[in-house]
Order: C-alpha cells, then structure tokens, then sequence
C-alpha cells in the first residue's frame, strides 16, 4: 500500500544548538581620543567628470577554461528564523569562520559559525544575544595573529561602537569604545580591515537620529585594539546621504568607498564615492563609480599594491532595470585609478550587489545573477578574460543587499550567501545561510536515522499516543482488529548538504510493508518526524522496521544508516476452546533486524485443563507454515516466545498440531502457540481444542462431529498397559477428508509434534474407515485427535469413533507409508486372510534388495536406513505358497545427524550416517568443558559414546565436517 502524506503530517525540527547562550559583557578600552562635531556643510564637495555608460552594451561571456568547480551547496546555518547578511574569513590555521545576524523570533542575534574542514561541516561557536537589543549587520575580520574580530551594529546605544574580540574561536569577549560624537551612538552597516596591528573600521551613522541624514564614520586602533580614535566628519558629512561604506587597506592608503544619495549636478540618484587617507585623519575624496545612471552598493577590496572597487550600475534607469557590475582598479596602492571603470559582468539580466576579493592582482568576484543565483568570476589585474562558474545549485538567492559574500587563500575560493530555498515547503523556517568552494568536500546529502534528545529509541512503538519511549506492554490484534499500536520515527538530513529532492520512507512489519510516507527536501541538520501513526501488529514476536530513501532516489554518502528496525514481543491473541480463528499470511521467523535467536510469529495463548488438548493450523494448499508452542509467559514488550517446547512442520498445505498432555502439565496453565511461514503466503486457520471428553474402549462411540471451518478434535482415552487396542474412524454421511492419530506421555515427554503420534491412520472418506492397532506399555490417559484435511465453513463433518480390544474386518486394503529421520513407518490393512505378509525394499540407486517377513496379524513395519537415496517399497500376501503384490511405492530418505535422546544413563545415543567427521563437547552449565571426542563414521547407524561424566545437566554441541548441527540440553542420570 502506498500511503502519500503530506507536509503536514510530518513535522520538522532544527538538531539544537549545543552551545550554551551567554550574556554579553562590555570590558571598557583604555582611554580613547575623541574629536569634537564639526558644523555640516550646506553644499556637496565639488564633484569631477562623471563617467558615461556605453550607450551600445557588448553582452560579455564567460569561459571557464581553468575548470573552476564549485561543490554543492553547504548549508551553514538552516534554521527556524531568518539569518541574513554573512561575512566570511580565514586564519592561518585555515579555519574558516562566518558571521551573521539571525532573528530569533524576538531579537536579532549575531552567530558566528567556524569550519575546520575546508567547509564542510559547520559548527556554531558564539552567539551574542539580548532579550530587549538588536545586534545585526557583522563583519568578520581576522588579523596576522588570528585573532577575530565582528564588527555590528546595535540599538544598544549605551555604550557606543561594540565589538566582539576572539583570541581562538573559543572565547570571546565584547568590548565598546564609547564616544559622544555619535548622534545617536549608532554604528550601522559597519565594514573593517586589518593589516599587521591596524585595525579600521568604518560605518554609516544617522547625524540628527530621526533618519534624514546618512553620513560616514570610522575608528580605528594602531595597537591590536588596546587604544582606539573616532572620527565622524573627515570622510563624508555633507547634507546628503552617504552610506554602505567599504574599507581596504593597502601598502599605501586606507581606502573607503560608500553611496552617495542625491549628489549635485547629476541626472541620476547614486554615485559611488572614494576617499583615501595615509595619516587616519586627512581624505582625499574622489569619485570611484560614477556614471549618469544609478551606481549603487559598493565593495572594496585591496592588498599590496592593489585595490579594487565595485559596484552595481543600472544600464536603463527609467524604468529602472538591467543591472551590471562595474569595477575600478588602482595598481598604486589606491591613490588614483588606472583608467575607466570596466565591466566583469554585464548581460540582459540584472548582475546585482557584487562582493570582491584580491590576491595582489587576482581580482576574485562574487553577484547576485536573475535575483536567484551568485555567480563567480576571476581574473588578473591585466587581463580582463574572465574565469566563471555558477556557485548556487538552486535559483533561491535572497536578492538584498549584502546577500553574497567570498574570500580566497592558498587552498580554496569560498563563497556565502543568504538562501530562501526552503520556504516554499517548509512553513517554519526563513532564510538560511549557505557555502560552497572548490575544495573538494563532501559531494553528497545523507539521511540517517535519528532520535531526538527526548525518545528513547529510533523506532518507537506504544499502546497510547504522545510517548517518546516504547510501552512497557504492547497490544497485540487480530487481523481485523483496530489500530492498537503507535509509531513514532525521525529521519535526519545528516550531511552539509541538503536532501534535494522529495525521498519515500517505507515502516515494514516482519519483512513486508506496512505504509509508505514520504518527505520534501529535508535541510542540513533538519529532521523529518513522525508521530503516533496507527498501525495493526498481530500478538506475538515481531519485527518493525523503517527503511529512509525506500526507492534509492537520493544519491548519499552513506547509504548503511537509512534503516532501523527491533523486535518486540505483542499481547498474544487469546484463543478459546472450540472457536477458530481465521488469520492472515503469518511472518517469516527471520527477516533484516530480527534477532537470530528468536522467530518472529503470530502469537496466541491457551490454557490448559486436565485433558488433552491441541492446537492446530490448516495453512494454504501451496503454504508451508511452522507451528510452535511456548511456555514463557508474556509479561512485556521483550519477554515471551522464546522458551520453545514443541515445533512441528507437517508440510505444504497439511494439518499441523501439537498436542499438549493436560493431565500431566495440569490444569489451568498458560502455554503460548506461534505460527510462522516457511514458504507461500494466504490466509489460515488456528484452532485450540480441548474437547474434555472421553472414549469409550468397548467399540463404536457415539456419532460426533467436527463443525464445519473447525480443524480437529481431540479426546482422551484410558488405556490398560500391556493390552492391544483397536481404534478406528469412520466418516458417515459426510464426505469430508479425515485422518486421525494417537498419542501417548509414556516417554515423560508431554508435548507431542503431529509426527509423533503412536498410530497414525489418513484419508477418510466418505462411508470409509480406517484402523490401526497399539498396545500401550503402561497404563493412562492418551490422547486422540480427529483432523479435517480439507475444513470449510460449508459443512460439518460426521464420524465415529472405534476403540475396543476385537480386531474390526476390514473391508477395504489401505497402504500408507511415512518416514521419520532413517526410519520408514509402512501401515496397512486388509481383509485377506494370509500365512504371511512380506514387504520388499529395493534400492533404485545401486539395485539392492531385501525382503522382510511379518505374521499375518502385524499391520505395521519399520525399516530402518543407513544411505540416504531412493527406496522402493513393494507389500505382498502369501498363503499356500502363493505371493501376491498388493502395493508398491517409492520414497526418498535424507539422512541426517541427530541426537537420539536428551536423556542419558550411560551412552550418549547420535544417529549419522556414513563419512561423516563427528566433533562433541559436553559442556557444564557453567561454562566448563568437560567431555570431548572425534572421530569419522564408518557406517550409517547409531554410535553410541559413553561420556563418564557426573549426573546433572549438561550442553552438548556437536559438529559434522566443521558445521555446527546439534546444541542441546542433556540430563545425566
């Protein structure tokens, strides 16, 4: 069955965090140098030649001839609420380390994420979180010492411009530097750089606090940060707005390039300005960017001798459409700029918020491409042929400003960016943050099992809704029972890599399918859960299984984690006296996760009274189902079925039964049949019956019957030891399939298999009978039981009983013959009256023959074998000399190694055949050896050992060429 459910069925959930939330603390610098507010200026500083656009664009290509590959997309952070605006950096260990804010639902937090393997897994490391301010916007710099710094904005404006200081990663610290030049004290959108014990830092800030002026400031410290200087006015403070400034450092100047909002003179908005200073406090301020068409969102970056700066420009500003990325280069250090602006990216879709990064004159860039994609490219400072590749798998890109993010070192690109993949199916989630490089890491998603912080198991099945741990009982149904037990299970997105696409989940019981479910993607660290799903588990032993990916659609790194299965043991169904079940295909005894000691079974009960009782199946003419009885009573989920009594395997399509002696086991005692399936499958028939009635030994008993759908019937009956009883069954008026068998518990053993029987008689028909004869050896109570071979609900079947110490005449010859281990059982009858009966065996394989005679009153004969192969049987009557052949038919023998009794006097009694190489070890119960013997067998016959060993019990294990065929209990007396 295929059970489609959809999202809101399962539920999703984040892994959570594992670090523990931390206050902030403000550690106070040593004494800073402030400067006091100059008066704005009423005009805008004089403005040069703007750069034109070229009115007919040239679509540039890109080529990727250096086969730069991006691996999948890595989820960073994948989590409930939007996290946005990621910065990356590197130490020289070649750890890698990202900031971003992240609303938690009240507040916005800065988290920061490090990755010691190239990217591949992410770890949150810190987060600076308050229950009444906002921190947003970090920029992550890392000095030569690799020491970290994240750089944010807040509306905590008590203390000024704040900063986090990390010395490893581990430990972080928040410090401010707090000045009353700020009106407000805010620092928003802040950009640093670093260079040996430079730090410098740069940000836009609201001059009157009510939003209608944007100017730039700065700090910075020459000493690692032990002293800082603030200054508001010496980079941009005109009436206009000038915001989103960048900062690079090179061997020359410290360069800040920033928007300027409504400049003078022009046609358009925006314009991207740059200033540069080498004392920290005189500018010199130029234009970087600037066309007759809006330049917006700049970037920066710069090293040695090199800087670089970008921008987006709109090709056609009204309507405004079409952006592309322009760059600058200056090969002096930032001073003055080496021509024109170029351009690196520019087609007929929009190229947006350009991230940059250099490596002397390797320019490294990351774009937003069509509002869904980030894109890369590189070249050198003198050539302008690009090389690219896409870094995004899906077209998910959050377009905003600051939304990408990149860096290179000796060993990799890396790229990250702010993702809305997930929001399309995925009502509890926001934006995510995600990282890819070119560093060969982890290709592939994986699903996993999981079990959350609070279940006790990957696979939960309970009596009643809302657990997180299994029942302490669990209820077992009949088939067309209800719903009595519920599951629980979680599936993990266990790799950096999402799950991309939509994967089946499969719950199996005992091997066979039970519902189908399936998820949508599922996020890096997420989990899908589902739980108190009904399901219908038959009583007994049972194995629930749950295999994620069923159909193998999802290319994983592990495919050995996707399934999770235990066995445990249900309610058994009760059955009473007299009333069949009707029970679907039972379980194979074996299947993936079950253990190897216990079979999995449909599971029963009966109790037992002072009569002989049976448990019967009658499985599908094409179906070999097992038949079991238990005596462990089932007191929870992991106890029951497993103390085996009895098993017995009738064959395809036959009655089986195992008869239970309740004169000896007493009355009122819980045993506990199982049923499981060798081969076929359809529906069966289970009968309990313990008719507590008794024969008569004088002849013919009352006319009975087997209602129809019933299976059998049983009876006890008192015989004297040492006398020779005569028991037939005659089927009247019906025309039903009978056979009949008797049992007895002379040999102390009180649970009978259907092959154990003492006399045995089949196939009777209509107005037929069949009869055998038995001569007890001690006298008591035995068992008889009545079969249908054939039961159905359209009739009853009628019959009679014969028990009594006068031969019946037969009236009709009947010949049946069955084989038990070596031993051929051949049974007959007839009315004949003969000198002699003779029986021939012949072997069809080597042409040997033997013939055995018996006296005209034996109906039975035993043979016994001691080569496996085919055998024919012929029986004939003589009288007067002459011989008669009466029946013949062929049987196939398989020999096999057993041992004749689990209770011993003197000699261990074991039974194989010819060649074989027979190893034994007799152990103590408590571990000892204490008897060992080889040797090869010469013959097929019973060898019997003689094991000087104390009375008590014992285990013996015997093994036949190397394998391992007999583990027992043995008694000693």
């Amino acid at each position: 069955m295929l059970l489609i459910l959809f999202i809101s069925i399962f539920d999703f959930a984040k892994v959570k965090r594992d670090v523990k939330l931390e206050p902030p603390r403000y550690v106070e610098r040593k004494s800073i140098n402030n400067t006091i507010k100059n008066p704005k200026r009423d005009k805008d500083i004089e403005i040069m030649q703007k750069e034109r656009l070229i009115e007919k664009k040239f679509y540039n290509s890109f080529s990727n001839p250096k086969k730069i590959t991006f691996t999948k997309d890595h989820g960073v952070s994948v989590d409930k609420y939007n996290q946005t605006y990621p910065s990356i950096a590197y130490d020289s260990k070649g750890n890698i380390y990202v900031a971003m804010d992240y609303y938690n639902g009240s507040t916005y937090e800065i988290d920061i994420y490090r990755s010691k393997d190239y990217g591949d897994n992410w770890n949150l490391v810190f987060y600076l979180y308050h229950a009444s301010y906002n921190y947003r916007h970090p920029h992550i710099v890392i000095d030569k010492r690799d020491s970290i710094y994240v750089f944010y904005e807040t509306n905590d404006t008590r203390y000024g411009f704040q900063y986090l200081e990390s010395p490893d990663g581990d430990k972080w610290t928040i410090y401010y530097v707090s000045s009353y030049t700020f009106y407000p004290d805010s620092c928003d959108y802040p950009r640093g750089a670093v260079k040996d014990s430079l730090i410098f830092v740069t940000f836009m800030f609201d001059y009157y606090g009510n939003g209608s002026d944007y100017d730039v400031g700065y700090v910075y410290s020459k000493d690692y940060g032990a002293s800082w200087y603030d200054y508001h006015d010496n980079i941009a403070y005109t009436t206009k707005h000038e915001r989103f400034p960048v900062i690079a450092i090179t061997d020359s100047v410290i360069g800040v390039a920033y928007e300027l909002n409504n400049a003078s003179a022009d046609t358009d908005s925006f314009d991207i300005k740059y200033a540069y200073t080498r004392d920290f406090t005189s500018w010199t301020t130029i234009y970087g960017i600037a066309t007759f068409h809006n330049d917006r969102y700049p970037d920066i970056t710069g090293k040695g001798r090199y800087l670089f700066i970008s921008c987006q420009v709109n090709y056609l500003s009204r309507p405004s459409r079409d952006w592309d990325i322009w760059m600058k280069k200056s090969s002096n250090g930032g001073k003055s700029w080496d021509g024109s602006s170029f351009l690196p990216a520019e087609t007929s879709n929009d190229e947006k918020y350009p991230s940059i990064f250099n490596n002397q004159d390797t320019i490294f860039l990351s774009y937003l491409y069509k509002d869904s994609l980030i894109l890369f490219a590189e070249t050198t400072a003198v050539s302008n042929d690009w090389f690219s590749d896409t870094v995004t798998d899906m077209k998910s890109v959050v377009p905003d400003l600051r939304c990408v993010d990149l860096a290179k070192n000796s060993n990799q690109r890396m790229v990250i960016w702010t993702d809305r993949r997930h929001i399309s199916y995925l009502p509890n989630i926001g934006y995510d943050v995600y990282f890819s490089t070119d560093y060969p890491i982890t290709k592939d998603c994986d699903l996993s099992i999981y079990k959350p912080v609070d279940w006790s198991d990957y696979l939960i099945p309970s009596r009643i809704k809302g657990t997180t741990s299994p029942s302490e009982t669990l209820m077992g149904s009949e088939y067309n029972g209800s719903d009595t037990t519920f599951v629980d299970f979680a599936v993990l997105s266990n790799s950096p890599v999402d799950v991309p696409d939509t994967f089946f989940i499969d719950l199996y019981v005992d091997g066979v399918l039970k519902d189908e479910f399936y998820s949508t993607p599922l996020p890096t660290g997420w989990y899908a859960y589902l739980t108190d799903w009904p399901i219908l588990v038959m009583g007994g032993r049972h194995t629930l299984s749950i295999y994620h990916d069923s159909y193998n659609d999802i290319t994983e790194m592990d495919e050995s984690n996707n399934s999770y299965g235990r066995q445990w043991v249900f309610f058994p169904i009760i059955l009473n006296d007299k009333v069949p079940k009707t029970c679907k295909t039972p379980p194979l005894p074996q299947t993936s996760f079950s253990p190897p000691d216990t079979f999995n079974c449909d599971g029963f009960r009966v109790q037992t009274s002072l009569y002989w009782g049976a448990v019967g199946i009658k499985p599908p003419s094409d179906a070999d189902y097992q038949l079991r009885v238990y005596s462990d009573h089932y007191i929870n989920l992991n106890t029951g079925f497993s103390d085996l009594k009895k098993e017995s395997n009738a064959g395809k399509g036959s009655v089986d039964f195992i008869m239970l002696d309740g004169n000896h086991l007493g009355s009122g005692n819980y045993f506990y049949p199982g049923v499981y399936k060798s081969t076929g499958d359809g529906d069966y028939i289970i009968e309990w019956n313990r008719t507590d009635y008794t024969l008569g030994t004088s002849g013919w008993n009352p006319i009975d019957t087997l209602p129809g759908g019933s299976i059998l019937k049983v009876y006890d009956i008192y015989l004297s030891g040492g006398t020779k009883y005569y028991i037939a069954v005659k089927e009247t008026l019906t025309n039903e399939n009978l056979g009949f068998a008797l049992f007895s518990s002379e040999d102390g053993k009180y649970y009978k298999a259907r092959g154990e029987w003492v006399a045995f008689r089949d196939t009777i028909t209509q107005n037929t009978y069949k009869d055998t004869a038995y001569t007890p050896s001690i006298t008591d109570w035995l068992g008889l039981i009545v079969w249908n071979n054939n039961p159905s609900t359209k009739g009853n079947a009628i019959f009679k009983v014969y028990v009594g110490t006068v031969p019946l005449i037969n009236e009709l010859s009947d010949f049946s013959i069955n084989t038990s281990g070596n031993e051929v059982i051949i049974i007959w009858n007839s009315s004949l009256p003969v000198e002699r009966w003779i029986i021939k065996r012949l072997n069809l394989t080597n042409g040997d023959s033997a013939f055995f005679y018996l006296k005209p009153d034996e109906r039975c004969f035993k043979d016994k074998i001691d080569y496996s192969g085919r055998y024919r049987y012929s029986l004939f009557s003589e009288k007067d000399g002459m011989r008669s052949l009466l029946k013949e038919e062929d049987v196939y023998i398989l020999l096999k190694t057993f041992l004749l009794s689990n209770v011993i006097t003197k000699d261990i009694g074991i039974f194989s055949s010819s060649g074989n190489n027979l190893d034994i070890e007799i152990y103590s119960i408590n571990g000892s050896k204490v008897f060992e013997r080889s040797f090869k067998t010469n013959t097929s016959k019973i060898y019997k050992i003689n094991a000087d060993i104390p009375q008590g019990v014992y285990f013996i294990y015997v093994k036949e060429n190397g394998i391992e065929i007999i583990r027992e209990k043995i008694t000693k007396f």
